[in-house]
């Protein structure tokens, strides 16, 4: 193997490593944002319930 093949090896693994690296990151941006957006819509039911009875 030839030192520019084991170098372009080594890139595409840190490529592939960094792309599984922000996929994590961007899943649990998303998990983040489902749990407040289920905050808000109960927020939200709460904040009617409260206006109707006035």
């Amino acid at each position: 193997m030839t030192p520019e093949l084991v170098a372009t090896m080594a890139f595409g693994v840190a490529i592939v490593a960094y792309l599984w690296s922000l996929h994590r990151d961007l899943v649990g941006i998303h998990r983040e944002l489902a749990g407040l957006s289920e905050r808000m819509a109960r927020f939200e039911g709460r904040l009617v319930g409260f206006v109707r009875r006035q």
